[in-house]
């Protein structure tokens, strides 16, 4: 009774453990796919942001170089001169009346010094530290489009800011400023945001959909699975040989109904968490040597005899199987199997005991034969000599017989 319900208590660990296994299969493929999906969809956004952006403010950056050629070649680098700057001034007031969704600018020199501003919070002749690195990416890809500060959209009041540098070149390609155009981006991030939106909505539903089927699927795998496992298991707990596993410390994981009846045959312990090496059925089996070599990855098969409570000898058959771990060299378990094998031992010996009766008998009739053989071969030894013999004497007569009637003499007569 206590066997059977370690069974089942065992069978019921192995199915919740199983039901886990596939329950976090499905949660980290889950989170695989939404990060897959979280990813792609930002990243997704962003490539269509910049695309956006970039196509929007291509028109502007455009206008810019062509409303630059009203600027004298030196207005820039000349900035203090009041001629100069007035010119500036008019190329930046060009600007906004063509550009209408320019909030600002900032026209700076080649070395980053502002020029020309209609912001409040820095002036002309201001340099800011570190815009040599700005200035070097401009120069490197002809112009820049990143979001606008904090305090210039606080100057500004507006949310959806953006800040699109570009080159002033001459005719030869000389670099003779920069410009730096606050642009109001508040309808193409709206359009954006829809698109966007689109875009995670589409792929929420389809993560949703992916997960759910894949659901479906590992539900049906599980179903597979478990019934599987609940089969191999009713075989191993019905099994009518002794099967029992030890982890690769040597404690005993699991054993079967028929694995506690032979050891209850042997002894009263109960080995289930315990050591082998501990175990008095290891130690009246005399098998602790091949435990441990099957430990190494060494498997093993041997008959041993042990004596049972009754004082009768019993004779079994282990074998031990090395279970290895995934990396295929470490071993995670071994696996044994047990046969009761007395009853056979015990019609081996009955069947050496009648071949050797069966021999004896054979040996003591051999020699009656022999003897009787002998027997009728000296009958017929002497059976021959009296033949023999009376050849010899009718041979004798008749040459009697024939030297008589030779003399004359009657032989009838006599």
């Amino acid at each position: 009774m206590e066997n059977q319900t370690n069974t089942t208590d065992t069978k019921k660990v192995n199915a919740l453990g199983k039901q886990h296994t596939g329950r976090n299969t499905l949660i980290i493929v889950g989170v695989i796919l939404i990060t897959i999906g979280v990813l792609g969809s930002f990243f997704s956004a962003q490539a269509i942001e910049k695309f956006f952006w970039e196509a929007r403010t291509k028109s502007e950056i455009k206008t810019v170089a062509q409303l630059y050629k009203s600027l004298g070649e030196h207005d820039i680098s000349e900035w203090q001169n009041v001629d100069a700057n007035e010119r500036i001034g008019i190329f930046a007031q060009s600007i906004r009346q063509y550009l209408p969704s320019i909030a600002a600018m900032k026209i700076f020199t080649v070395d980053g010094t502002i020029a020309w501003t209609d912001l409040r919070n820095v002036k002309p002749g201001y340099k800011k530290i570190g815009i040599e690195k700005e200035i070097n990416e401009v120069e490197s890809a002809g112009q820049m489009i990143k979001p606008a500060s904090e305090s210039t959209k606080q100057e500004l009041i507006k949310e959806n800011l953006l800040e699109i540098w570009t080159t002033l070149k001459n005719p030869q390609g000389k670099t003779l400023g920069y410009v730096e155009l606050y642009f109001d981006s508040t309808d193409i991030t709206a359009f954006i945001n829809k698109i966007q939106y689109a875009i995670w909505g589409t792929t929420t539903i389809v993560l949703s959909v992916i997960i759910t089927l894949i659901g479906v699927v590992f539900k049906k795998q599980d179903e597979i699975i478990f019934a599987k496992a609940n089969e191999l298991e009713d075989i191993v707990e019905k099994a009518p040989i002794g099967i029992y596993t030890i982890d690769n410390k040597g404690v005993v994981s699991s054993l079967n109904p028929k694995m506690s009846e032979l050891i209850a045959e042997i002894s009263s312990e109960k080995i289930l968490g315990k050591n082998i090496f501990d175990s008095e059925n290891a130690m009246k089996m005399n098998i602790e040597g091949d435990i441990r070599e099957a430990l190494t990855g060494a498997p093993f098969n041997k008959e041993v005899v042990a004596t049972d409570k009754n004082g009768n000898e019993v004779y079994r058959q282990y074998s031990g199987t090395p279970l290895f771990a995934t990396d295929g060299k470490t071993v995670a378990q071994v696996l044994f199997m047990v046969v009761d094998i007395t009853e056979r031992k015990k019609l081996e010996n009955e069947i050496a005991l009648h071949t050797k009766d069966l021999e004896n008998r054979v040996a003591d009739r051999t020699k009656e034969l022999q003897a009787k053989i002998e027997e009728l071969e000296q009958f017929e030894r002497l059976t021959v000599g009296r033949e023999l013999r009376m050849t010899e004497l009718k041979q004798q007569v008749e040459k009697m017989r024939i030297k008589l009637e030779s003399m004359g003499v009657d032989y009838n007569s006599l």
